[in-house]
């Protein structure tokens, strides 16, 4: 073989010898001769376990890949994919005489397949951690398996009718408790969870994670050019002498030789509101220290403010811990505290002067008004001054 072989399986009819390589592959070889025979591809990932039924005329293979493919031995054709478990897929075998078959994983549970009509019969669980082997009696009452939490379980056939459609129902109920039991043990986002306040809206979505992408590539591009920049000093130093600076970024050119933190900051701005904080959550810690350093130079420009002191705050509150341990952001919270309070203090001021102004407005609009004249009034009567002035200078 080409590849390393993983596992090897006989068929009842002592026709076939069934083989998978680790290139996730599957070839089927004559047993009298050892010719080749069929290659079946389609797993991402190497298939761990395999088995072919009594009638020798269906294959089932899982794999790493946490998918079952049930095969036709004739024509090698693959009748089904399905997605079986949420971890790898350790092991698949026939209960004899039929078409149905159990598989094992390292999600810890024991799942029985109708290979006829695709479905799921029912999921056995038990075991409290990976399941590596399985194997099926003769008669097909029973199924044994192993696991690496050193125990070997008995799986036995009861005479109690089993019903699918509970079965779905079943399943569905246990994953909706699944769901509330693992929201309730998510880590609290300060501020955001309460009693009486709205919870953090932190599900994934195309918009949130396209967000964080372009944002993780906006702060790269900030690295490269802040690297690029410093370098450039260290040699002007060394020199003596004012070498010519090195070239922007084609994308910063195009833009017309926008600055680095303003491509950051415009990208920032892209994001919708409402997806802004989804996106944030979805930034690396690493991204998380360069966007509160970028972060500084925005509130020392001035720009956006409200927007800026929004997202500091809010990564603040995310990533309270490690931030509040690490020295070296010692520096960089205390000056975005300095410039975002003064930023801050600065945009009041501006927003309690024109609101006063406003106010003004108003107040002579209400005396206008009162009086029976109106601005256009005044307007109108100021012209017609000016007009019998000029008659009277004529």
């Amino acid at each position: 073989m080409s590849e390393d072989v993983l596992c090897l399986k006989y068929s009842p009819n002592d026709k076939f010898l069934a083989l998978s390589l680790l290139d996730s592959t599957v070839k089927l070889f004559f047993a009298d001769s050892l010719k080749f025979y069929l290659s079946l591809y389609g797993h991402k990932l190497p298939v761990l376990g395999m088995d072919i039924s009594s009638d020798s005329s269906l294959l089932v293979t899982g794999s790493a890949d946490k998918n079952i493919r049930i095969w036709g031995t004739d024509f090698g054709d693959c009748h089904k994919s399905i997605f079986g478990h949420t971890d790898s897929i350790m092991d698949v075998k026939f209960v004899p005489g039929t078409h149905l078959c159990f598989s094992i994983s390292k999600d810890r549970t024991l799942k029985q397949w109708d290979c006829d009509n695709f479905e799921l019969i029912q999921t056995l669980k038990g075991h409290q951690s990976e399941i590596w082997s399985l194997v099926v009696s003769n008669d097909g009452n029973t199924a044994v398996t192993g696991s690496h939490d050193l125990s070997i379980r008995t799986w036995g056939c009861t005479q109690e009718p089993l019903v699918l459609s509970e079965e779905k129902e079943n399943e569905r109920e246990m994953e909706f408790e699944k769901s509330l039991t693992e929201g309730a043990t998510e880590p609290v986002v300060p501020g955001e969870k309460g009693k009486g306040e709205v919870e953090l809206a932190s599900r994934r979505t195309a918009g949130t994670i396209g967000s964080a992408e372009r944002l993780m590539e906006g702060l790269e591009l900030w690295r490269e050019e802040e690297l690029k920049m410093k370098e450039y000093n260290e040699e002007c130093n060394i020199t003596g002498t004012k070498l010519a600076p090195p070239p922007p970024n084609p994308i910063l050119k195009v833009l017309g030789n926008q600055m680095p933190d303003e491509y950051v900051l415009n990208i920032l701005k892209q994001i919708r509101s409402s997806d802004l904080e989804g996106s944030l959550l979805l930034l690396p810690f690493n991204e998380v220290i360069d966007l509160l350093k970028v972060s500084v130079i925005w509130s020392q420009k001035q720009l956006e403010v409200e927007l800026v002191g929004r997202t500091v705050l809010f990564l603040l509150r995310v990533h309270h811990n490690q931030i509040s341990t690490s020295k070296l952001l010692l520096p960089v919270i205390d000056s975005l505290r300095v410039h975002i309070t003064a930023s801050i203090d600065t945009l009041r001021d501006v927003y309690g002067y024109n609101l006063y102004s406003m106010r003004q407005l108003h107040r002579d609009i209400a005396v206008t008004s009162s009086t029976g004249n109106t601005f256009t009034d005044v307007s109108i009567d100021s012209k017609n001054k000016r007009k019998k002035r000029s008659r009277l200078q004529q």
